[in-house]
């Protein structure tokens, strides 16, 4: 959790797969490290490596 959104793990791995939920597309409810969501890709940046997710 950072000020700026969520850092989610998308792959179930240590060196898993990781994007942004940002603040204003999180759920806006308690979420804890280690809890489950359901997002959506918005968008990706291969040359950065980013995903960009959405909670809505």
């Amino acid at each position: 959790m950072l000020p700026f959104g969520l850092l989610v793990r998308i792959e179930d791995r240590a060196d898993g797969l990781q994007g942004l939920v940002p603040a204003a597309e999180s759920t806006g409810g308690a979420v804890r490290v280690g809890d489950g969501l359901t997002v959506r890709i918005l968008e990706v940046d291969l040359a950065r490596q980013r995903f960009v997710l959405s909670c809505r």
